[in-house]
């Protein structure tokens, strides 16, 4: 590895919907739940034959070669890289991969020996310029180190376990798996293994310069570069702002591995996948992290984790397959270029909470005879209506209240005046208050904003305490993807649904790259634990 918007929120509203899906078509989807995640499993190849699936095994015969002392850490140029280069050629060739390089090879050269490996799937089922998905990581490492590219000490031997043969080792089970389903594909796959991308990305820019296939056919890069040392669940993925959809499209095939997803927004020249944005096609970079070993000769093959390398090498044989029969091509994204890290931080911060529908505090310990109150706010619908501390509401239209999440969930949801039963304290009169509430109400006590990269997904802002929602855990950051297993087509439409379509009712919701069902049910859970006060939101 080489080292060198506008923001919406929108609220509930109760406007009546122009047209409602019926709610009979949506009661068997909770059955059928494990949503697009069903459908797709239907349609994507299965191999359990061990000669067919990808397997720790032989990632890690792989690795343990490409690793081996005898490469000489695989230096650009050299005869270990050379070397190298030799057994991805041979395994290629067993496998039955065309060759794409130059001359009807599997190489091209360039500058002073350097050489990419370029090997093809033709896609059997691709119709005529169906487009082109390149899947690529650079095989060259350090060598023996210098003092530009070692972290030391230099003069030992760099074997680079996951730098980059953990990427290559993966690339390679890639190409075997894929090499079988060529019937199946709808889109051509080009592997490129790079050289040079240790001496400042030399082989994807000479390729970007003199391309083996028109660069017009590129639909998508997917770059793998040092995805061996998976801890805790971790992948780091880059460059999904490039393309429209594609944090969606990454995360739906991560619904088997269920790895954490860092969706790393900032984007520089680290690794070969940025050669290919900069040139307006829509790149992802892999990735489990740097490490203490980095760039040191400790980088040794006995430190990875090969079951997290099998786990991610599945995961990207689904992002790879899927991409291939994804006709309508991945749109490339400019905006990119002016997003940050502040940007992420303040699509996905939490909105301001809306003034409070009633406006007190109480007692949230003993709530068998109502709820005691320990404060009210001035200027707000309680305090306008009489309430005053120590009243203790005993009822809300006529209802007794004993649970405090109930009264809270009421509160935010009721539109029309409600009506509560008073006692002052040391009076036995209960009394009775007709008050108005401000703002909307909240079914489900959420709000959110759009992504620009991401359009149909909603992104949670706000959860209000004590809604639906909050029970059902649901938290700011989380994306929405389908409601009752549709998708929505604008923020007016997902919000009639919201406010109109009966409970339960089941959502799909991203959190961190993994996808789970949440289902918003008619009345709240009580939570578990109590603040020894509680704020009505």
């Amino acid at each position: 590895m080489f080292e060198g918007t506008a923001r919406r929120s929108f609220e509930l509203d109760a406007d009546p919907p122009t047209m409602l899906p019926s709610y009979n078509r949506f009661v068997p989807y909770l059955a059928t739940l494990l949503f697009s995640a069903t459908r797709l499993a239907a349609t994507e190849p299965s191999h359990s034959d061990t000669h067919s699936s990808i397997t720790s095994t032989r990632l890690q015969e792989h690795v343990e070669v490409l690793a081996d002392d005898s490469f000489e850490g695989r230096e650009a140029g050299t005869r270990g890289g050379r070397a190298a280069a030799g057994y991805l050629v041979q395994c290629l060739q067993k496998w039955g991969l065309a060759p794409a390089g130059e001359n009807a090879s599997y190489f091209q050269n360039f500058d002073h020996g350097f050489r990419n490996v370029l090997a093809e799937i033709r896609a059997d089922a691709a119709p005529h310029e169906s487009g082109t998905i390149v899947v690529c990581g650079h095989y060259d490492h350090v060598g023996l180190g210098n003092r530009s590219n070692s972290y030391g000490p230099i003069g030992l031997i760099h074997n680079g376990a996951d730098d980059n043969a953990s990427g290559v080792a993966g690339l390679l089970e890639l190409a075997r798996y894929l090499a079988k389903l060529r019937s199946s594909l709808k889109k051509s796959v080009l592997f490129i293994f790079w050289d040079g991308e240790e001496r400042g990305l030399l082989g994807s820019r000479y390729w970007l310069e003199h391309p083996t296939v028109a660069l017009n056919q590129v639909d998508l890069v997917i770059n793998v570069d040092m995805i061996g040392r998976l801890r805790k669940k971790r992948l780091e993925v880059l460059g999904t702002r490039t393309a429209f959809h594609l944090r969606q499209f990454v995360t739906r095939q991560n619904r088997i591995s269920q790895l954490e997803i860092d969706f790393i927004w900032k984007l520089t020249a680290n690794s070969d996948h940025y050669p290919f944005i900069e040139h307006g096609i829509p790149a992802m970079m892999f990735h489990t992290g740097l490490h203490e070993d980095y760039h040191r000769p400790s980088d040794e093959t006995h430190l990875l984790n090969i079951a997290g390398l099998e786990q991610v090498t599945r995961l990207l044989r689904r992002i790879v397959w899927r991409a291939c029969q994804h006709e309508s091509g991945f749109q490339y994204r400019d905006a990119w270029r002016e997003e940050t890290d502040s940007s992420r931080q303040a699509l996905e911060s939490e909105s301001l909470a809306p003034p409070p529908r009633l406006g007190v505090q109480w007692d949230a310990g003993d709530t068998s005879f109502g709820l005691r109150l320990i404060s009210v706010t001035r200027d707000l619908p309680a305090s306008r209506a009489g309430l005053q501390s120590q009243d203790l509401i005993v009822a809300l239209n006529g209802r007794q209240i004993t649970d405090s999440a109930h009264f809270q969930h009421s509160i935010l949801t009721h539109a029309v005046p409600i009506v509560l039963s008073v006692q002052r304290p040391a009076e036995p009169e209960v009394y009775e208050m007709t008050i108005k509430l401000t703002g909307k109400p909240q079914p489900f006590g959420i709000t959110w904003r759009e992504d620009p990269a991401e359009p149909g997904i909603a992104i949670v802002t706000r959860v209000a305490t004590g809604s639906r929602a909050a029970a059902a855990g649901l938290r700011v950051a989380d994306r929405l993807y389908e409601i009752s297993g549709n998708q929505w087509h604008s923020d007016r439409q997902l919000s009639h649904w919201l406010n109109h379509l009966p409970t339960p009712l089941p959502l799909l919701v991203e959190r961190n790259g993994c996808l789970e069902v949440v289902v918003l049910k008619d009345k709240p859970t009580p939570p578990v634990f109590f603040a020894p006060q509680h704020n009505l939101k």
